[in-house]
């Protein structure tokens, strides 16, 4: 549960571009939790088809924000990252056991097969619980961390969404807050840098969870561009032009071939995953602040 103690915050606290100090534009935004017209969300709770989370699915905000991230294939000309996909082939090895024709596959890669994907799962996680939540703190200034995407004025922080307990709605002005774990008497409201002013200015007009956006800073496609150089495994894939259907326990000879090829590509392929994903800066923001 308190699986934020194992990762590193990536916090920063600078003024912005020009040296101008920021610091008398915002002010201390610690607010008594019972303050009212704030509708609250544990973040990792699942919710029944919720109107403010999901109202097609029960989902909690944590598995929400994964599968925004990590349910898309991403593909150009230039590059390609077909996560959906090396998800489905972990989840695949780790269940080929099933399969009649098993005795025709490597004994020592299957028994890793599981593994792997336990820590492409927690890859995966620690990319959500490092989403930053930029709020309005004072206390903090001089302090300057390295890892920073964003120079903010001073008297601005950022929390992981590991620390975050609980997400509130407030009802007439659609502001965010946030409840951590460490500080449960107190709450926080969330702040976005308006890419048109270039000012930080809190998060409003949110009635529902899809309007908050997960900003990429670099982008996705920066961070390919960069990165696919070095991906071979991925490269492989791609070029084997997998598709998930190919992936479901038959008894053909070619499923057994297949796996042939792919077990052994797979530490390989998780070290290209953990690669990119080592890269991941992820920032919450208002849906109009997002801008490619």
């Amino acid at each position: 549960m308190y699986r934020f103690l194992r990762y590193s915050y990536f916090l920063t606290n600078q003024t912005r571009q020009g040296g101008e100090d920021c610091g008398t534009l915002y002010h201390h935004m610690k607010i008594p939790i019972d303050t009212p017209g704030i509708d609250w969300y544990d973040v990792r709770k699942k919710y029944r088809h919720n109107r403010r989370i999901s109202e097609s699915q029960v989902t909690s905000i944590a598995q929400n924000f994964n599968l925004r991230l990590f349910s898309q294939d991403r593909e150009s000309v230039s590059y390609c990252f077909p996560i959906k996909l090396i998800r489905s082939i972990f989840a695949n090895a780790a269940r080929i056991r099933s399969n009649s024709k098993v005795k025709y596959l490597n004994p020592k890669l299957l028994d890793k097969a599981g593994d792997l994907k336990v820590k492409l799962e927690d890859a995966i996680d620690s990319c959500i619980d490092r989403i930053q939540f930029y709020v309005a703190e004072p206390y903090n200034e001089g302090t300057n961390i390295a890892n920073s995407t964003y120079d903010i004025p001073k008297g601005m922080w950022a929390y992981p969404f590991a620390s975050v307990k609980k997400l509130g709605f407030k009802k007439d002005s659609g502001e965010i807050f946030i409840q951590l774990y460490r500080s449960e008497d107190n709450i926080r409201q969330v702040y976005t840098l308006n890419p048109d002013t270039d000012v930080w200015e809190p998060v409003r007009g949110v009635t529902k969870l899809s309007q908050l956006h997960l900003d990429h800073r670099p982008s996705m496609k920066e961070i390919l561009l960069h990165s696919m150089p070095d991906l071979s495994a991925i490269k492989k894939i791609t070029d084997i032009d997998l598709q998930p259907s190919y992936l479901k326990a038959t008894d053909s000879p070619d499923y057994i071939q297949l796996w042939k090829t792919l077990l052994p590509m797979l530490e390989e392929l998780l070290r290209d995953v953990i690669a990119i994903l080592a890269q991941y800066h992820l920032v919450l923001t208002h849906e109009s602040h997002n801008k490619p």
